[in-house]
């Protein structure tokens, strides 16, 4: 199997440790136990999904099995901590709020204090949905 693991790409491997780092990820995740056939590597497993290479197929099995994949992970899947995904939320709708205030005409102050209170509101509402997931 060909490793690539030697090149240096995009400006996020800048020196020996952050090639070491790359080199030791690639022996990790992409070596040869990839496509034994008698022990499948699961990336991740649980009731709801499995990710895994797909058995070898024509391009439709391959497609269907693409299809079959859900289209939203959780944070889980990256082997991250379910927090993660509360902080990429916050700053996706801060974010959003951010543009839609922008959006909003600047001559007309009435309008731009309803469009905040309710603002207010939606956030409150959103905070206390997650609150309440916790």
């Amino acid at each position: 199997m060909l490793k690539n693991n030697q090149v240096m790409y995009g400006g996020r491997v800048m020196d020996s440790y952050d090639r070491r780092v790359s080199c030791t990820y690639m022996d990790e995740y992409f070596g040869d136990f990839l496509f034994d056939e008698h022990q499948p590597f699961h990336f991740y497993k649980d009731a709801i999904v499995d990710y895994v290479i797909p058995p070898e197929g024509n391009r439709d099995d391959y497609l269907q099995f693409i299809e079959e994949l859900p289209l939203v992970n959780g944070p889980e899947i990256f082997g991250l901590h379910s927090n993660a995904e509360i902080g990429y939320f916050t700053q996706a709708v801060k974010g959003m709020w951010k543009h839609l205030i922008e959006l909003q005409p600047q001559t007309d102050a009435s309008t731009l204090h309803i469009f905040l209170a309710f603002k207010h509101c939606f956030c409150n509402n959103h905070r206390n949905n997650h609150m309440a997931k916790l």
